[in-house]
């Protein structure tokens, strides 16, 4: 098979282009903020029960259970009680709130977006030193509303357990991604 000179040409392009990618300059870099590096992924993280500053009832249950259930599920890091942990990961509900987003008649709201805002932290279990913390960490989640309460009541519970796995997968990679 001879190659002809377009062939030779395209190569060349093609040599040139990844030899220009290589030295743009691009890496990757850690999420989550921070200049302090922690060193070592902990091995070991426990996750005790979120308290609640709500008058939401179950909030830190919800919460609580979706971070357990992201660790165990990722298992990067294993999840284990209190005791025998590396790290601790601590919480608190502090704030709940809704705001309306659509409505279809004057007084008539057919969508809510719900907020949750948690302080959630991370500390060293031998010396009680914050390793990641976010004080407010805030996410939110909508959901339709009709006119019975019951239904209303069952969509707004069911948008609070997704906003809690959510909240989760993003506390859980922020956390990870400081080592």
């Amino acid at each position: 098979m001879k190659i002809g000179p377009s062939m030779w040409k395209s190569a060349v392009i093609l040599f040139m282009i990844c030899c220009l990618f290589q030295a743009c300059g691009y890496r990757f870099v850690r999420y989550g903020g921070g200049d302090k590096d922690f060193g070592n992924l902990p091995e070991s993280i426990a996750i005790p029960m979120f308290s609640n500053a709500t008058t939401e009832p179950n909030l830190e249950y919800l919460i609580t259970r979706a971070l357990r259930d992201e660790f165990i599920k990722k298992g990067v890091v294993s999840v284990v009680p209190e005791d025998r942990a590396d790290v601790v990961m601590v919480g608190r509900v502090t704030k709940i709130y809704t705001t309306d987003v659509a409505h279809d008649a004057v007084e008539h709201t057919t969508e809510t977006r719900i907020y949750v805002t948690v302080d959630v932290r991370c500390k060293d279990a031998r010396t009680g030193d914050i390793l990641w913390q976010d004080n407010q960490f805030t996410y939110y989640e909508e959901f339709v509303r009709k006119e019975d309460a019951f239904g209303d009541y069952n969509r707004r519970r069911a948008a609070l357990e997704y906003l809690a796995e959510q909240m989760a997968q993003r506390i859980h990679d922020r956390f990870i991604n400081r080592f």
